[in-house]
C-alpha cells in the first residue's frame, strides 16, 4: 500500500506504471491532491507549521480498492474526502495553478534578491492573480469534460482551510490567507515551483486536456515562458499521457482503466 501525499498530477499512475514494469503487479497506490499540512523549514532542525489541512481530496488506483485504503489511513487523516478516481484528485492539485506564473513574473526579483520576499504578499498583484484565474478556468473545463466536480481554486482553498471564506477573487484569497502570509519566494528559478509544477503539472494538464479536446492557451503560454527563461524544453521533459502510454484512450476507456486498474488497451 502506497500513499502519495501529495501525488502531484498523475503521480499515482506514473508510479504504478514503473512498479508494474518492474514486476510489482498488485500494489494499490492512493493519493492526496495536496500536502496534509502547510509548513516550511525555518532553520536546521526547526519546522514552522502554518496549517493542518482540513479537507484532503483522496482516491486510489485502482478505484475498486479505495474503500479498503480509506480504512487504513482515515485515523491518521480524518479530513479525507473521497473522489471518483485519482484523475479527479490530480486535477485539483493547486500547485500548477498557483506557483509557476507568479514565479516567472517575479524572475528579476528572484534572481536579484534570491527570493528574499514574501511570495504571496509581495509577489502577487491583481494582474498576476488574473493569470492564475485564467489557468484555473482552463483546469475547470477539463474537469467538466470528465464529469468531475468543478471546484474553483477559491472554494478549494476554503475547504482546505487556507482561507476563512470563499473570496470573490484569487487575489483576495492569496492576500488575506493567514497560512500564506509568511511563505517566502523561491531562491532560484529552478525551484520545484517550476521544475515540478510546470513539468509535472501544467504540461500534464495540457496533455490531459488534449485527450478531451479542451484548449489550454494560458497553460501553454506559461510552459513556453518557463522554457524560454530556464532554457529548457518542459514539453519534452515533462510528464504526458503519451509517456504514461494512455494518450490513445478515449474518455470512457480512460475512466474505466482508472476504476479497474487494467485494460487490454494499456500495456502495463
Amino acid at each position: 500500500h502506497i500513499l502519495l501525499a501529495p501525488g502531484s498530477t498523475t503521480g499515482a499512475l506514473h508510479i504504478a506504471k514503473i512498479l508494474r514494469e518492474k514486476s510489482h503487479q498488485n500494489i494499490t497506490i492512493s493519493t492526496f491532491s495536496t500536502l496534509p499540512y502547510a509548513a516550511r523549514a525555518v532553520k536546521r532542525g526547526e519546522v514552522e507549521v502554518y496549517l493542518k489541512v482540513k479537507t484532503l481530496y483522496f482516491s486510489s488506483f485502482p478505484v475498486k480498492e479505495m474503500e479498503n485504503e480509506i480504512r487504513l489511513v482515515r485515523d491518521l487523516f480524518p479530513g479525507i474526502r473521497p473522489m471518483s478516481c485519482v484523475l479527479e484528485v490530480d486535477l485539483n492539485n493547486g500547485n500548477p495553478i498557483t506557483h509557476p506564473a507568479p514565479t516567472l513574473l517575479n524572475c528579476a526579483r528572484i534572481e536579484n534578491d534570491k527570493g528574499n520576499f514574501l511570495f504571496y504578499r509581495d509577489g502577487i498583484s491583481k494582474s498576476v492573480a488574473k493569470i492564475n484565474e485564467k489557468l484555473d478556468q482552463e483546469r475547470l473545463k477539463i474537469c467538466q469534460k470528465f464529469g468531475f466536480a468543478e471546484i474553483p481554486a477559491t472554494k478549494r482553498l476554503f475547504e482546505m482551510g487556507y482561507i476563512d471564506k470563499v473570496y470573490k477573487t484569487l487575489y483576495e484569497a492569496y492576500i488575506k490567507s493567514e497560512a500564506f502570509k509568511n511563505i517566502k519566494a523561491p531562491s532560484n528559478l529552478f525551484d520545484r515551483y517550476i521544475e515540478e509544477d510546470v513539468a509535472y503539472g501544467l504540461v500534464t494538464m495540457v496533455s490531459i486536456g488534449k485527450m478531451v479536446k479542451v484548449i489550454t492557451p494560458t497553460m501553454e503560454l506559461i510552459v513556453n515562458l518557463a522554457n524560454l527563461i530556464n532554457e529548457k524544453n518542459y514539453w519534452e521533459t515533462g510528464l504526458t499521457m503519451e509517456k504514461l502510454g494512455l494518450s490513445h484512450l478515449n474518455k470512457e476507456e480512460f475512466l474505466k482503466f482508472l476504476k479497474e486498474g487494467r485494460s487490454n488497451k494499456v500495456n502495463w
